[in-house]
């Protein structure tokens, strides 16, 4: 993805120094540690390819939704809509759902060359007109997407009446290698700036370790 890179790690590895080349862009794949969310790789991605030379098509692999990191949800709706602003023309399409802790998602991520950035302006917040959200679900009852939003709907709505969630279920290839659910909710205020929340079930992994701890508490 770059040329010319040149990079140093001193002896006690406290000191890293990085000279970068030319971003050329192109058409890759790679396949994340599951360790991190594939947003962990976004993050940098999303700043570096709107700069390349040649249009970028990246294919990632790996989990799609992890609570240490920015979900690929978030990117899809509030950053790609942050980057429109810019001018950049970008896009982010889900091709399959992965949950940790073994992944299995797949995300393809789109940016045309940049070569001048419209500036904006976000000093205002204004107050929050409506309240858009999508509840998934992977390898697990669509009925727990549902729920989810029936109890999202019952606390937001309380507080102001435009708010529309709707549930989306992953089945068979598309599901990934894990089981998992979790919703994204993003609110739109009066000067357009979006807010964003979203919360996931816990991994299989963290389920397992705490039926543990309490095996050992009872013995």
């Amino acid at each position: 993805y770059q040329r010319r890179v040149h990079g140093e790690i001193n002896n006690t590895g406290t000191v890293v120094k990085y000279k970068p080349g030319v971003i050329v862009g192109g058409t890759f794949s790679h396949d994340c540690n599951c360790a991190r969310g594939i947003g962990y790789w976004l993050e940098v991605l999303v700043c570096l390819a709107p700069f390349a030379r040649l249009p970028t098509e990246a294919t990632l692999s790996g989990v799609t939704n992890k609570d240490m990191d920015l979900s690929v949800d978030t990117f899809r709706t509030i950053t790609m809509t942050l980057l429109k602003r810019f001018g950049i023309d970008a896009s982010i399409k889900i091709l399959a759902r992965g949950c940790a802790p073994s992944g299995g998602g797949r995300i393809k991520f789109t940016c045309e060359p940049v070569r001048r950035l419209n500036p904006i302006e976000i000093t205002d917040p204004g107050k929050v007109k409506r309240i858009r959200g999508l509840a998934f679900s992977a390898r697990v009852s669509p009925d727990l997407a549902h729920r989810v939003v029936h109890s999202a709907k019952g606390v937001l709505l309380k507080l102001l009446p435009d708010v529309f969630i709707t549930s989306e279920h992953f089945s068979g290839s598309e599901a990934g290698l894990s089981p998992g659910y979790g919703i994204t909710l993003v609110a739109e205020s009066t000067t357009k700036d979006l807010l964003m929340s979203e919360d996931l079930c816990p991994d299989t992994n963290k389920l397992e370790k705490k039926k543990k701890k309490k095996k050992k508490k009872k013995t």
